[in-house]
């Protein structure tokens, strides 16, 4: 099937989504999307066997998360600002990106990096020759040909895409990270007798010149109203000294310095504290849990529990790793959800909130916060993640005598927001656990002594 349709009804008005922003998708068949299953499969085998794909993609690629993107991101930030630089992260909107790709542009990525053949001509033939109509009210408009784009709502066309935007990191000297179409550079600011700041701003500046030049030559646009700039700093620094290069241009438009922004899910500020991010989603969760209890009689504590798991700590806990810098006021704002959602459990009000923990089997907030930090130190050392070992951390020479073999070596530290940073604060919790709970096998066995290794630090919680 090759018709898109973009349906529209009486909720998409003034107060809802604006036409503009919805996307046709292709309700392709069961017939074509097996193939497409087929061939994306091998394709994608072909492409990471071969490392094709650039590093620093990490959307639509398996083993690579949210949160291994932005560990290794903020990593770099936190470290360059201990060291005294400034550090100004760009975050790029694309505009309709998936809807803009040129078809003939693509069929010559896809052959210059050695697709041909007769698979060469199904997917030509799967992108060509496509309709897309608008349906309001069940009142559907003429057909009209769609003359680019990936199919949306296809098995195939988010890999299709990757390879289109695959070479942008070969046109720049920035460090950059990709989460689909998800664009971010980032680069330390040097500012001392030898090094001017304007050097550093201007290679900046080339780069987001050269990102912009070739998207377009691909018939990629940016959005210049969404992208933003987030400049952090330690201290003061004087930005008047580089004129008119204190702020970034992108196609003729001034980029907007930002106090916070949202990176995948994540609300990022220039204090690298997450204070707004936590209070986001808090409200978040508990507005959610608020109407569970609203809308639901039952309160047994599997029924509870089982709510819990599915649908309020999935809030809480996303990208945890990232930005759960431990501030006291902070932890006690997150446990607050647990410990209220805790206490409507039949036969459980009169317990305290430890005792409650307890009776159900659940950690506290805080002891999950510390269980996922210490599970994703796991899966780097064995190689469960994108993210290697030196990557963020220092390994202790083998010649200690004390500590197990993945023990962490301490750097010295010069600011808070790298102190409460990911791969400097799960460090002293790393190096105290046996060799026989970080040596573990499975993710489950490791779990497990994690329980018996943690103990009541798992129920532990701010007051």
């Amino acid at each position: 099937m090759r018709l898109a349709s973009l349906d529209i009804h009486s909720s998409m008005g003034p107060d809802g989504l604006h036409p503009c922003l919805l996307r046709p998708i292709s309700l392709t068949s069961v017939c074509c999307k097996t193939w497409e299953r087929i061939i994306a499969k091998n394709l994608y085998e072909f492409l990471e066997s071969n490392q094709i794909l650039s590093a620093d993609q990490f959307g639509f690629r398996q083993g690579r998360t949210v949160d291994d993107q932005l560990l290794l991101v903020y990593d770099d930030v936190t470290s360059w600002l201990d060291s005294g630089c400034v550090v100004d992260v760009v975050l790029f909107d694309f505009s309709k990106a998936f809807d803009v790709v040129c078809h003939t542009i693509l069929i010559d990525k896809l052959r210059h990096i050695g697709v041909g053949g007769r698979l060469l001509d199904w997917i030509s033939d799967f992108l060509t020759d496509r309709t897309m109509r608008v349906s309001v009210s069940g009142v559907f408009s003429a057909s009209r040909p769609v003359l680019s784009g990936v199919p949306q709502g296809s098995v195939l066309g988010p890999l299709l895409f990757l390879i289109y935007i695959n070479h942008i990191p070969s046109y720049i000297r920035s460090k950059c990270k990709f989460f689909a179409d998800d664009l971010k550079l980032y680069m330390k600011i040097r500012h001392n007798a030898t090094h001017p700041l304007a050097v550093d701003l201007s290679s900046l500046q080339k780069d987001i010149d050269n990102i912009s030049r070739v998207a377009a030559s691909w018939g990629l646009n940016f959005n210049p109203n969404k992208c933003v700039v987030i400049r952090c700093q330690r201290g003061s620094v004087d930005w008047t000294a580089v004129g008119s290069l204190q702020h970034y241009h992108l196609d003729n438009s001034d980029l907007s310095l930002a106090d916070n922004h949202r990176d995948l899910g994540i609300l990022v500020d220039n204090t690298l504290k997450f204070h707004a991010h936590i209070r986001a989603t808090v409200n978040k969760a508990a507005g959610l849990a608020n109407n569970l209890l609203k809308s639901t009689l039952c309160r047994s504590s599997d029924f509870m529990v089982t709510i819990l798991k599915s649908h309020i700590r999935p809030i809480l806990e996303f990208g945890s790793t990232v930005w759960n810098t431990g501030y006291l006021g902070d932890l006690r704002l997150l446990e607050s959800v647990q410990r209220r959602w805790t206490k409507h459990i039949d036969g459980l009000a009169d317990l305290s909130y430890t005792n409650r923990l307890k009776a159900l089997n659940l950690y506290s907030v805080q002891g999950r916060f510390l269980r996922a930090d210490l599970i994703k130190c796991w899966k780097i050392f064995h190689k469960q993640s994108v993210i290697s070992p030196s990557d963020l951390f220092s390994v202790s020479p083998v010649t200690a005598t004390r500590g197990h073999r993945f023990k962490l070596a301490k750097p010295h530290i010069y600011t808070e927001c790298r102190r409460r940073f990911f791969s400097v604060r799960c460090i002293d919790h790393w190096n105290f656990l046996p060799d026989s709970v970080v040596g573990a096998n499975t993710i489950e066995a490791f779990k497990q002594g994690l329980h018996l290794s943690l103990g009541e630090l798992l129920f532990a919680h701010t007051e």
